[in-house]
């Protein structure tokens, strides 16, 4: 009986104890955000849209003033024209905040801006966003994404 009751406490120990190390803490969110948002900054420069769309997961939703992407590949169409078209400059993305729905689930709200080099001349453009990221195995993928835009003041 004692034997049953030192290796049930030691089995409910060990079970519950990498539970606990694995609690998501809100800088670690940020940490996961903010890495995001930079393979987002460097790839646009690299004008590599395919690293863009492995951050999304596949059957992600992705809302801008444009319309809504749904699935990976349609964000990394919206990606790679506008990479093609080489009228953008981004400027790098900012975290603005962070919440964590749990050890597999954030949220993040952030900024971004650029210069868009319209035929009238270049125009700077800001907006905000917002990110639904999840946990897929060790990777972090966005899996709900809206964007607004508006020229800057």
């Amino acid at each position: 009986m004692l034997r049953s009751l030192v290796l049930g406490s030691a089995l409910t120990i060990a079970l519950t104890m990498p539970a606990v190390a694995q609690q998501l803490t809100e800088q670690d969110a940020r940490t996961i955000a903010e890495k995001i948002e930079q393979v987002v900054d460097t790839s646009f420069a690299k004008g590599d849209a395919a690293a863009i769309g492995a951050l999304f997961a596949d059957d992600v939703i992705r809302v801008t003033p444009q319309g809504v992407a749904r699935g990976r590949a349609e964000v990394e169409g919206f990606f790679t024209n506008v990479i093609a078209g080489k009228a953008y400059e981004a400027e790098p993305t900012k975290v603005d905040a962070v919440k964590v729905l749990g050890n597999d689930m954030i949220v993040v709200a952030g900024s971004w801006s650029g210069i868009w080099h319209s035929p009238n001349g270049p125009v700077h453009l800001a907006g905000r966003f917002g990110n639904t990221d999840v946990r897929v195995g060790d990777t972090w993928k966005i899996t709900f994404d809206v964007v607004n835009d508006a020229a800057a003041k």
